[in-house]
């Protein structure tokens, strides 16, 4: 969540599940300037713990626009044994192995259930949130539903991957 610039972060509720830390937040931020300026909202789900060993990825309805870069050589992970997935979300990182072994048939098959979600992870962190405007207040608690499903696929997920295939969160810098 570092997209635009005059970046806030609001209305902030803390949570300790036991299991993992819960930070549920809006965030608001500018893109363009002059004329062409937008502001953006998002209800955002962060979810953190050290047992989330997770490949660092991007994960994101497909637009026009992106099967268009794909033509151009941008990166979209596909998989072949899911095509709805493949051609509902954008899915991108810096190792596209690592991303390939994580994202097993449970998550590829809950991710093409969703609609309007994205998911961002590094290694210990997980976030959630709608892609267009965030839900109404009373919408929240489908944004809470949907990060802690989300959260149990992708922790379940985590405890099966081999102890060295993903860096251990405590070591990834932190920027």
């Amino acid at each position: 969540v570092n997209k635009g610039h005059d970046r806030k972060i609001l209305n902030i509720v803390v949570g300790d599940t036991g299991e993992f830390e819960l930070t549920i937040f809006d965030y608001h931020y500018t893109t363009g300037g002059g004329e062409h300026q937008q502001r953006h909202k998002r209800s955002v789900a962060l979810m953190e713990s050290a047992e989330l060993r997770l490949p660092a990825f991007t994960l994101r309805p497909e637009s026009m626009f992106d099967k268009l870069g794909a033509v151009l050589g941008m990166q979209d992970i596909d998989f072949t044994s899911h095509p709805i997935f493949s051609k509902m979300y954008l899915l991108k990182g810096d190792d596209e192995g690592q991303i390939r072994e994580f994202f097993n048939d449970a998550i590829l098959s809950m991710m093409q259930q969703k609609q309007k979600l994205c998911v961002e992870a590094i290694p210990g962190k997980i976030i959630v949130y709608y892609a267009n405007k965030p839900p109404a207040a009373d919408q929240l608690k489908s944004l809470f539903s949907e990060a802690l499903e989300i959260y149990s696929v992708f922790a379940d997920r985590a405890k099966d991957m081999p102890a060295n295939s993903i860096q251990d969160p405590a070591n990834v810098d932190q920027n």
